[in-house]
């Protein structure tokens, strides 16, 4: 049987819940739910309250962070709703809360048993997934929110919407270190909390490998999972476009792994990032790369080089640029993190571009690469 759902999000959350909506198979009318950052719950209720008697909804989903209603109005607009609705289930999403936090203990006691919240958006994602299932969540799973934590004040931070940011990882040859430090990314990024997919354009089968070593089962040709990260082995520009009709994510992590047959996909990325090996019979591939692009592109560029800190300062003298050192991690599913990374997300995760420290503002040229 057909289940109807209708929901109010935030916009950092709709692509989350509409993409979960989809894996759940449930039926909604997109002109119905409500997408803002700033909305009135108990406008909503006193104007629009004929939507679930009309329209025969199943589930009605509410996005805590979208609302600008206080915590009691919050309460009692919803114990008034289930009053009169004692048959639509109601699922709070709430990723600027947790478990024993006071709104959702009070919704907890109100009778209600569907919660996702928290900043992980991957469990975020899981949880919705079983608050949407035929059951709902369980009991057992629910419980957790029943208690009231003796802690305090719930700091609100208004998520950015992130959607399918790009970060291009090369290397001026194959041994540059590229995929290594693709999964470093992909890894801190998951650990922040994000969806992130892989993908690897590269001959070398690297993911492949993986994916053998782990003996890791399912996901089918395209993709396979691994620490809850989605990896793609044979990837292509048309892959990722149909990847993005069917999957969300926050991050693609794109490995080029010194591909130069993709450099032209590697420019139209968000972030892009640059390896290089520096021993002297080295050198000459990072001069040869440096030098496709002029000193405007290379601006937008992010050149890091393996092992050898103590040139870095000569390495920025003679080629007028930054360079960032990346150190040596056997493990790149165990490294904390990508020398520098959070200042390349900063602009897509506040909205706000940070200026570089390091410019040489007497050079000038044009903003495309030299091909």
């Amino acid at each position: 049987m057909d289940r109807s759902i209708l929901y109010i999000s935030s916009k950092a959350l709709k692509m989350t819940l509409d993409y979960s909506i989809k894996d759940s198979s449930l039926l909604t009318i997109d002109s119905n739910n409500q997408i803002s950052n700033h909305f009135n719950l108990e406008d909503f209720m006193k104007k629009k309250a004929f939507y679930f008697s009309e329209r025969d909804i199943d589930i009605f989903a509410i996005d805590l962070s979208a609302l600008v209603d206080k915590e009691d109005k919050i309460l009692d607009l919803i114990r008034s709703f289930l009053t009169l609705n004692e048959n639509i289930r109601i699922v709070i999403i709430a990723p600027d809360a947790n478990p024993g936090d006071a709104i959702l203990a009070n919704l907890f006691a109100l009778g209600i048993r569907n919660f996702a919240s928290g900043k992980d958006f991957v469990l975020l994602k899981q949880n919705l997934d079983k608050c949407f299932s035929e059951e709902g969540m369980s009991y057992k799973d629910a419980v957790e929110y029943q208690k009231l934590k003796d802690a305090s004040a719930v700091e609100h931070t208004e998520l950015k919407e992130i959607n399918y940011v790009t970060i291009g990882v090369t290397g001026v040859d194959r041994k540059a270190g590229s995929t290594h430090n693709s999964i470093v990314i992909a890894n801190q990024l998951r650990t922040l909390g994000y969806s992130v997919a892989c993908f690897e354009f590269s001959p070398h089968q690297d993911f492949e490998r993986i994916r053998k070593g782990e003996e890791i089962k399912g996901g089918g040709e395209k993709f396979f999972t691994s620490r809850n990260i989605d990896f793609y082995p044979n990837a292509s520009e048309s892959l990722i476009e149909e990847v993005k009709k069917d999957k969300h994510y926050h991050f693609l992590v794109l490995d080029f792994s010194g591909n130069t047959e993709e450099i032209q996909f590697f420019n139209k990325c968000h972030i892009k990032i640059v390896l290089a090996n520096i021993q002297s019979w080295e050198i000459d591939k990072l001069v040869q790369f440096y030098n496709r692009y002029d000193e405007e592109a290379r601006k937008e560029i992010s050149f890091y080089i393996n092992f050898l800190q103590a040139d870095k300062k000569s390495l920025e003298k003679t080629f007028k640029t930054q360079f960032h050192f990346v150190g040596y991690a056997p493990d790149p599913f165990n490294t904390p993190e990508f020398p520098g990374l959070k200042d390349l997300l900063y602009p897509f995760t506040t909205g706000v571009r940070k200026k570089k420290k390091f410019e040489f503002p007497f050079f000038k040229g044009k903003k495309i690469a030299v091909l």
